[in-house]
């Protein structure tokens, strides 16, 4: 049940009127204040809320539904909100025909969420939502979000709109980096031009189908590795399957004096699997040029992963001025010894 007290304050005017609430509910504090304001024949409407402390509002939002509504809802057991503080706001336009020209924004900071199995820390989340007519609507999220200490969101922004019983989904990401129990890897720049939905005969969603976004920027391992301006292509294969393409991207071998143009990358990885690759990766680059005069051109190389020290070669092929090099089936394993320093095993496949 939920307990605590409630102060109410009220201010009425001819073409004015407001109400304060400041209150406490079961260790859930709050301040929320209503403006209704008249001029002409329309009525303009604005509410805000405060909380101080979120923490408790899984409990309050599972006691509310089952007395309000007869809903069982098992918030708790689901999400654990650790700390935070928050608040909604809500402006709308009282006419004949209902209210009209509705906004409403909620806003967190210094939130600590624990749900399955995850730690999420978000320093700053704004998401804004705007209702329409028959049911539509439009909503953008701005967050920063640390999931754990393994990965680190900066400037992401997702949108979706629906129209006509149809979602629209877009958003981006200024930074990505992974750290302490990934591999060190920063993402920059991403944004997703289009997201696409698989939906039963219901039309309800049921799993992601297809995704379209660019990036600026990759970096692996403070820059060992470097893709620049590439395009990316996701498409759902069947349970945790996924067909990943790369194209156009540019990129840089540092260490090894490597610049290529126009790699594409194609191959099919499980989830459940990542990051080995058990099925045959295909990997292209239109031209690569190695230190200050070897130039590579029409490289191709198709290959998998058992593990994170073995690659398996299938086949490899390239042209070097007027040298063509191909060898299909390859049949050749690649092995990097954990106790060895720089040590490489080559051998063939049987």
């Amino acid at each position: 049940s939920l307990q605590g007290d409630l102060q109410l304050k009220m201010d009425l005017h001819p073409e004015l009127a407001q109400l304060q609430l400041d209150g406490n509910w079961s260790g859930f504090p709050f301040k929320g204040d209503l403006t209704l304001i008249k001029e002409g024949m329309d009525i303009f409407l604005g509410a805000k809320l405060d909380c101080a402390d979120m923490s408790p509002l899984p409990l309050i939002l599972e006691t509310v539904g089952r007395f309000a509504g007869g809903l069982n809802l098992d918030l708790s057991s689901l999400l654990n909100i650790q700390r935070g503080a928050g608040f909604v706001r809500w402006t709308g336009r009282m006419e004949e025909d209902g209210i009209m020209d509705q906004f409403l924004e909620l806003n967190a900071t210094e939130l600590n969420v624990q749900t399955m199995g995850m730690e999420l820390d978000i320093p700053q989340s704004i998401l804004f939502f705007t209702p329409l007519d028959d049911g539509q609507f439009d909503a953008s999220l701005y967050a920063n979000i640390n999931f754990g200490s393994n990965l680190i969101l900066q400037g992401m922004k997702l949108s979706t709109s629906l129209r006509d019983g149809n979602y629209k989904f877009s958003g981006g990401i200024k930074k990505l980096s992974t750290i302490e129990d990934l591999p060190s890897t920063e993402l920059i720049g991403l944004t997703v031009d289009r997201i696409d939905f698989a939906k039963d005969e219901d039309g309800e969603i049921i799993h992601l189908q297809d995704v379209e976004c660019r990036f600026s920027a990759f970096h692996y391992d403070e820059g060992i590795f470097n893709l620049y301006d590439g395009e990316v292509f996701i498409s759902w294969l069947g349970e945790d399957r996924y067909k990943v393409e790369i194209r156009k991207a540019n990129g840089s071998l540092p260490t090894v004096g490597l610049n290529f143009s126009n790699l594409t990358y194609s191959g099919e990885i499980a989830l459940n699997e990542f990051p080995n690759l058990k099925s045959y990766q295909t990997l292209e680059i239109e031209e690569a040029i190695l230190g200050e005069e070897m130039k590579v051109e029409d490289f191709t190389l198709q290959f998998k992963m058992e593990s994170s020290q073995r690659l398996d070669v299938k086949e490899v092929s390239m042209r070097m001025n007027e040298f063509e090099f191909s060898i299909d089936p390859a049949n050749l394993a690649i092995e990097f010894p954990d106790s060895s320093d720089g040590r490489v095993d080559l051998s063939l496949l049987s």
